[in-house]
């Protein structure tokens, strides 16, 4: 089952999307969770960030029911290595992913590196969660990297909820199903 939970900052996703992970592991303990955090340590502010999302796994998942992996690049290749029936894969955050790819390889043909992160969740059997922004409702950026990323963005939000089974989109807290069913 593939989910993604979508957003703007601070409307719930990650909150929503370890609630539906804990609520799958729940349902099958048999299960593990592996917890994808794709951000980068890059100033003393996203420190703060990434050890509150620390604290707050601790607070939500019983000790031995998740394993952290920091993929800030290499999503796809994690993905594959964790596709397994039994695994539950929360990845947050895509945008975070996307951000670091486009300061790492600028160049690359990002039309194909979402291509090919989208066919690949068809065919993952993993329950897997993705989390993304939603950069597109606010202005159009002032400059021209902010306002790629924001196509690119939005292609890459348009493809995983293409091959979604469920798409919920957060706003202030509260859940919104786009499709599929709503779990917690």
């Amino acid at each position: 089952m593939i989910n993604l939970i979508i957003g703007g900052a601070r409307s719930g996703k990650s909150n929503y999307a370890e609630r539906l992970a804990k609520a799958l592991f729940d349902n099958n303990t048999s299960k593990m969770i592996h917890y994808i955090a794709t951000a980068e340590c890059i100033d003393q502010e996203m420190e703060q960030r990434i050890n509150q999302h620390r604290l707050n796994r601790l607070a939500r998942f019983k000790q031995n029911t998740v394993e952290l992996h920091e993929v800030p690049l290499e999503l796809g290749d994690k993905l594959k290595q964790l596709n397994q029936p039994n695994n539950i894969i929360l990845v947050d955050c895509l945008t975070l992913w996307l951000n670091n790819q486009l300061y790492y390889s600028p160049e690359q043909d990002f039309a194909d590196l979402c291509e090919s992160t989208s066919n690949l969740i068809n065919n993952l059997q993993a329950d897997v969660i993705f989390v993304s922004n939603e950069v597109g409702l606010g202005i159009i950026p002032h400059n021209e990297i902010s306002r790629r990323f924001v196509d690119e963005a939005g292609r890459l939000n348009q493809a995983i909820a293409k091959n979604s089974d469920n798409v919920i989109f957060m706003l202030a807290g509260i859940e919104q199903c786009l499709k599929g069913a709503v779990y917690v």
